[in-house]
C-alpha cells in the first residue's frame, strides 16, 4: 500500500507490507503476522526523515474440552534507525513481549479469560514489566 500526501510543497509517503497465516489440526490452533512499514515525514528539511518498523507475532491456542482453552503469544516490535549527529539511532524503544492466558467459555457468547503479559523493551528506566490481565469478552 503506498499513499502519499503533500502539506506545502513538502512530499510525503507510506510503504506497508504484511503477511499473515493461519492453521488448525484438531485441538490446536497456530496464528502468525507480520508487517513491515517505511515512511517519511512531511517536514521541510535538507534531507527526508525516512522511519521503518517491523513487527510481528506468532500465537499457539490448545483447547483442552469445549469450554477450556489455554494460549500462548510472543510478539516483537523493531525500530530503524535514523541518522542524526551523533550517528544512527532507533527512533523508539524496541520492545518484546510473551503472553500467557487461560479461558473459560462461560456460554455460547461470553467467556471469562485470565492472562500475564511480560514486556522487554531497550529505553527508559524499566527495562522489563509483567502483569496479569482479566477479560470478560461478550458478543452477540
Amino acid at each position: 500500500m503506498l499513499e502519499q500526501a503533500s502539506l506545502e510543497g513538502v512530499s510525503a509517503s507510506q510503504y506497508v507490507v504484511g503477511v499473515d497465516a493461519e492453521a488448525g489440526r484438531g485441538h490446536w490452533l497456530l496464528r502468525t503476522e507480520w508487517f513491515y512499514s517505511a515512511f517519511t515525514l512531511p517536514i521541510a528539511t535538507a534531507t527526508s526523515l525516512r522511519l521503518g518498523t517491523n513487527v510481528g507475532y506468532v500465537e499457539g491456542r490448545y483447547r483442552l474440552s469445549p469450554r477450556w482453552q489455554f494460549g500462548a503469544r510472543a510478539d516483537r516490535l523493531r525500530f530503524a534507525g535514523v541518522e542524526g549527529a551523533r550517528g544512527r539511532t532507533p527512533w523508539d524503544a524496541d520492545v518484546d513481549r510473551l503472553e500467557g492466558a487461560l479461558a473459560f467459555r462461560a456460554t455460547t457468547t461470553s467467556e471469562i479469560k485470565v492472562a500475564w503479559q511480560h514486556n522487554w523493551w531497550d529505553g527508559g528506566r524499566v527495562h522489563a514489566c509483567g502483569f496479569p490481565a482479566i477479560q470478560f469478552l461478550y458478543w452477540y
